[in-house]
């Protein structure tokens, strides 16, 4: 009995049709690309918020310099608000800077899985021979 279902199996097997045309889905690509789109927007976004609170505390500074104070209590205050705005300051110029470094490096993967990160460095690089 185990010999015949064997042999009805493999004599009566239908061949599958190989001739048939089968069409590449490249959602992964296209997947990674609008993530990739997705994370630059945000830093983006991200950009232009540290941009305006590093705006906002450089006027903060400038004011704070500007201002005049004949106080001793306001001039102790001062140097102690100067200086944690310098740091604030510092922190947002790092971080914009980190920001920036990150979108180049999002905006240079996704050059390259839409195939022109080598077109795009030809042209980068003849604009700066000609400039």
């Amino acid at each position: 009995m185990l010999r015949s279902n064997f042999f009805d199996k493999f004599f009566k097997h239908e061949k599958h049709r190989n001739q048939e045309i089968i069409k590449y889905n490249s959602n992964k690509e296209s997947d990674l690309e609008n993530e990739i789109k997705l994370q630059i927007i945000e830093i983006d976004k991200k950009i232009k918020e540290n941009s305006k609170a590093l705006v906002e505390a450089q006027i903060v500074k400038l004011r704070s310099t500007f201002s005049k104070s004949n106080n001793f209590l306001d001039k102790i205050g001062k140097n102690v608000y100067r200086k944690k705005l310098d740091e604030s300051i510092d922190w947002h110029q790092n971080k914009l800077k980190e920001l920036y470094f990150r979108r180049r490096e999002l905006q240079t993967k996704l050059e390259r899985i839409k195939g022109i990160f080598w077109l795009n460095r030809i042209k980068t690089f003849l604009k700066i021979i000609f400039i």
